[in-house]
């Protein structure tokens, strides 16, 4: 999972806080803001999903505005880093059997 390699990040004086959350429990979500003044966030997809279709797409996007919806309400959140996701690289046919995906890649 995304959200494991990034545990060993966190530090003992708390400047740096790693969570997993559900993007689609708000309270969740507002229950891990609490104290932070900023969020790097990244979207992985559930691992039952094998393959990053339409109906995917509109999952990831349905995640982002509920988070991004929590950072707007908390008091504290003043800058958000929102990680590019698979859409913007996987969506064009042509590059579907890449080996390596980058922002060359990047469907404009």
């Amino acid at each position: 999972k995304l959200w494991q390699s990034f545990e060993g990040l966190s530090c003992n004086n708390k400047k740096l806080k790693v969570f997993h959350s559900d993007p689609f429990d708000y309270h969740s979500i507002m229950d891990a803001l609490k104290g932070c003044c900023g969020l790097f966030y990244s979207f992985e997809p559930p691992s039952d999903q094998p393959t990053y279709d339409e109906f995917m797409a509109d999952v990831e996007v349905r995640a982002a505005h509920n988070v991004l919806e929590a950072c707007a309400q908390t008091n504290t959140i003043d800058k958000v880093v929102f990680t590019s996701s698979a859409t913007t690289v996987i969506w064009n046919d042509s590059h579907r059997k890449a080996p390596d995906l980058d922002e060359r890649n990047w469907v404009t």
